[in-house]
């Protein structure tokens, strides 16, 4: 079993497991290795799925602030 601490987050061990934090990195490097599977080895029409999600994302950015004309 591999254990340790990054940035002041620790990681692994069966308590590490359950926090919300490592699920969170979990899910994040999860979804990274994803795309770079559907981007790099794919290239496919599963790019079409990264595509609208990053359009939702810069919408929703876009939405979050409000610019003085």
């Amino acid at each position: 079993m591999l254990s340790g601490n990054f940035m002041g987050i620790g990681f692994g061990g069966e308590k590490a497991q359950k926090t919300p934090v490592t699920k969170a990195i979990r899910g994040a490097v999860v979804n990274i290795a994803e795309y770079l599977e559907c981007s790099m080895v794919d290239k496919d029409s599963c790019m079409d799925k990264y595509k609208v999600m990053e359009a939702k994302r810069r919408a929703k950015d876009k939405d979050s602030i409000s610019l003085d004309e």
